[in-house]
């Protein structure tokens, strides 16, 4: 079976432009406006952006280990046999357009706290820090990296589906969060 492999300059380009997106949507909103959400089963913005740093920095001790050398897989990250089904399961579950709500782990939540105007900026040292991780990848393999879901050491995929899923989860938030900023009701 072929591995899922990636063009990784067009998803880092991808990842700076989403994340320069974002940073501009939401600079200018005050603290008000950012955690305004239209119900209480919606997420406000602040916490679209409080569960992408949530989300992603839970794969920073992986992408630490990768990009210094000292990754080392277990027998079950490199010997399973559903690592493509999961990429492919999660990669179409965070996909930019919604086909179907998703429930994000306990581990990926936001935090539901009085979020301030600082997330924008917590955002996007956040992002550099991850495209910095993800550009000391170049040269590597990134369809032959199998590593864990930090949702779940059962769930392994390669680096090639983190990375686009990665960037995939940022076009979806950044999507809901404009859609919360179009509400009628969102605060002018």
């Amino acid at each position: 079976m072929a591995k899922h492999q990636i063009d990784l300059e067009k998803q880092l380009e991808r990842g700076k432009r989403v994340g320069q997106e974002i940073v501009d949507a939401f600079k200018g909103l005050s603290n008000e406006q950012l955690n305004w959400k239209p119900d209480n089963k919606s997420w406000s913005v602040g916490e679209c952006l409080d569960h992408l740093i949530t989300s992603n920095k839970t794969y920073f001790p992986v992408l630490e280990d990768i990009t210094s050398g000292n990754y080392r897989p277990d027998f079950w990250a490199k010997n399973s046999p559903f690592s493509s089904m999961f990429g492919k399961m999660l990669l179409d579950s965070v996909s930019p357009e919604v086909k179907r709500k998703a429930i994000s782990p306990k581990a990926f939540k936001p935090s539901y706290s009085n979020i301030t105007i600082q997330i924008v900026n917590d955002f996007e040292k956040h992002q550099e820090q991850l495209i910095t991780y993800f550009e000391k990848t170049k040269g590597m393999n990134h369809g032959s990296i199998m590593i864990h879901s930090p949702a779940g050491a059962f769930i392994t995929y390669s680096l090639s589906y983190l990375v686009e899923m990665l960037f995939n989860h940022e076009q979806r938030h950044f999507n809901q969060a404009k859609r919360v900023m179009n509400s009628a009701d969102f605060p002018k």
